[in-house]
């Protein structure tokens, strides 16, 4: 799972495929992302990619990605405002 807590339009791709994912939550706070099966079997363990596109439509608000897995929503990763990458 995927959560962006900002504003805008974002496009999803787990190691160079498109995820497709649809927000089941999606307001002017948050969207909560949700890859589809096909893109989330590439997933292996150790290294992969995650790449997000979008259009933050909010400057004055802050931007974070937060990326979660596991039956227990574990958080695997979080990118800031301050990192473009990780």
């Amino acid at each position: 799972m995927i959560v962006i807590r900002s504003t805008g339009d974002f496009r999803v791709w787990i190691n160079g495929l498109p995820a497709n994912p649809l927000p089941p939550h999606k307001d002017d706070q948050m969207q909560v992302l949700v890859p589809d099966a096909r893109a989330c079997a590439t997933l292996q363990p150790g290294r992969n990619v995650i790449a997000i596109a979008g259009t933050h439509s909010d400057p004055e608000k802050e931007l974070t990605v937060e990326v979660l897995a596991g039956p227990s929503l574990v958080e695997s990763a979080t990118i800031g405002p301050e990192t473009t990458t990780r």
